[in-house]
């Protein structure tokens, strides 16, 4: 089994992020790796929690929870579907598999 990454992510553009952006939490090296890109690229959208819960229909306490869950959540795999459908319509393109070679880029 893959060794388990935690820590403190650090933005390079913390004007993207809403909240405390010395306060953001990684739990996975996917988790990480996604973080970084999104932070990185010019081109992704600001969405806030709740933003991102009004486009799949959910709730922010759900966005929440699926974004502190270490490993793959447990939630409404609808939910899941619809969070990745949002990110591959604003340009996301998910590479590989949770399990192997797990990563992001930008279409």
């Amino acid at each position: 089994m893959a060794k388990y990454h935690q820590g403190y992510f650090k933005p390079q553009n913390p004007k993207k992020y809403k909240g405390d952006p010395t306060n953001i939490i990684y739990r996975s090296g996917w988790e990480l790796r996604l973080m970084t890109y999104l932070d990185t690229h010019k081109d992704v959208i600001n969405w806030s929690s709740e933003e991102l819960a009004r486009r799949v229909g959910s709730t922010r306490p759900t966005i929440h929870r699926i974004e502190t869950t270490e490993g793959i959540p447990s939630t409404n795999a609808k939910t899941l579907l619809a969070i990745k459908e949002q990110f591959e319509a604003a340009g996301i393109e998910f590479t590989g598999t949770v399990e192997q070679n797990p990563g992001v880029s930008l279409r």
